[in-house]
């Protein structure tokens, strides 16, 4: 990760005379590496979670990876527009850009060192590595094979589960800024973000604790019927008043609760649908393709529908809403007629 968020800020330029093609096709790579790496952390880490945190308070444990992404961008958007009120829009062009990617090295470097001196929990010394010690080589695909075996219905469930997060992550508080509300100041849209996040991260913990009292299905059910019912509403009052007080508002307070409430423990109630021994892969395959992909489109989408109706992007993200509150009413069902979760949700409540 540290590798190809730095590498980013040292791609040659066509303002430095470099050539742009090249940088194009490098930043391409570092993008892929930064998601692969992205996808290979937040599984290993809420697993890591839910092993060592006292049974009641994993909801509030696994939300803090929530919150240090939150405050993250709050740092990063805080940065590029005090940058950019600092440089101006040319020099920001040019060399300022680069900044932000340079100076990632330094937090990186103290979660590398941090990182190397956490210790493996007690669930994996005593159930995993004596398990992994007794495979061989040509079982390490079993837990894949298993996934996509018997667990094929469960993780369109998680898939599904993560549509309401991985817009409301990635569409409102990002593309509105620019598609919604260009006639803005660019600094002043980056400070709405950056509003976005703070809202986010006073209300992620709040989530945690709603888990960890009626469980990670629950939270995401109460965020994906609050994300169905604010985004059309909110995003038409953004249309109609594309103004600095209606983005604070709409964008920075309603859409932030909308991203920490429905983003706070989407990865646990994930996790959740599988035994512990796939929770890892049953992630990788579930929230990580959902973050991903609707997540990484959610923009692109947005702006091939604004082009053909202004107002059909929130009706967009109003659908993806109603698309997980379908994917949770599915897992409801399925653990009610089925015994698929009796292995499941071993330390916390689906």
């Amino acid at each position: 990760m540290m590798v190809a968020t730095v590498a980013q800020g040292c791609l040659p330029g066509k303002h430095l005379g470099g050539d742009f093609c090249l940088g194009l096709v490098v930043l391409i790579m570092c993008r892929v590496l930064q998601g692969l790496s992205a996808g290979g952390e937040i599984g290993a880490v809420v697993a890591y979670l839910m092993e060592a945190s006292p049974v009641g308070s994993v909801g509030m444990a696994v939300s803090m990876i929530g919150v240090g992404g939150q405050i993250s961008g709050v740092l990063a958007s805080a940065m590029v527009a005090l940058l950019h009120q600092g440089l101006g829009s040319e020099l920001m062009l040019v060399w300022g850009w680069r900044v932000p990617f340079l100076i990632s090295a330094l937090p990186s470097a103290l979660a590398i060192w941090g990182r190397m001196r956490i210790p493996e929990t007690d669930v994996f010394l005593s159930e995993v590595r004596e398990k992994m010690e007794k495979q061989n080589q040509q079982d390490a695909h079993e837990g894949l094979r298993e996934l996509l075996t018997h667990y094929p219905v469960v993780l369109l469930i998680g898939i599904g589960g993560v549509c309401a997060t991985a817009t409301m992550w990635y569409a409102p508080p990002f593309w509105t800024l620019t598609a919604v509300l260009w006639q803005l100041d660019p600094s002043d849209t980056l400070w709405v973000g950056t509003s976005c996040q703070l809202v986010a991260i006073a209300v992620t913990p709040v989530a945690g604790w709603f888990t960890d009292r009626y469980g990670a299905a629950m939270t995401a059910f109460v965020g994906a019927i609050y994300a169905t019912l604010v985004a059309f509403p909110g995003y038409l009052w953004l249309v109609l008043d594309p103004s600095l007080g209606t983005a604070y508002l709409a964008v920075g307070f309603f859409f932030g609760i909308a991203q920490g409430f429905t983003g706070a423990n989407i990865n646990l109630f994930c996790a959740n649908l599988f035994p512990p021994r796939l929770w890892c892969q049953g992630m990788a395959l579930s929230y990580n393709i959902g973050v991903s992909f609707l997540g990484g489109f959610a923009a692109s989408i947005s702006q091939a529908l604004f082009q053909v109706e202004p107002l059909s992007p929130g009706i967009y993200w109003s659908f993806m809403g109603m698309v997980t509150l379908l994917a949770l009413l599915l897992a409801l069902f399925l653990r009610n007629r089925t015994a698929w979760s009796r292995n499941t949700c071993r330390y916390d409540r689906c």
